[in-house]
């Protein structure tokens, strides 16, 4: 094993051990397939393998990351609201709080697109 080498370019296609760990476990697979997670990784894969050159490949992957952490802070802000909407009723401070937060997460993230 070459310790110089992107971790990319040892274990082959970009982020490849994410479906792997999906391969292993059901309920992994069954979550990242429902998100469609799967479906955006190996898009992105197709993109790299077709990519004619290095700075390509890398572009691909830089676009794969940031695709990949939009999609999990929506996620993330999304459920946030929908804890604060639930706890709304019975600590109507922290559920409001909370509602504020997930939608500012969501607000925050749609400006950076």
């Amino acid at each position: 094993m070459n310790r110089n080498k992107p971790q990319e370019s040892q274990s082959g296609l970009p982020f490849d051990s994410i479906k792997v760990i999906a391969k292993k476990n059901r309920a992994v697979a069954a979550f990242l397939a429902h998100t469609h997670v799967l479906e955006i990784i190996e898009d992105h894969q197709v993109m790299w393998v077709e990519a004619p050159n290095e700075a390509a490949q890398t572009a691909v992957v830089k676009r794969l990351r940031r695709q990949l952490s939009y999609y999990c802070g929506g996620w993330i802000g999304f459920e946030t609201f929908v804890h604060g909407t639930v706890a709304l009723p019975a600590t109507p401070i922290f559920g409001a709080s909370l509602m504020v937060i997930g939608l500012t997460l969501i607000w925050l993230l749609r400006l950076q697109r």
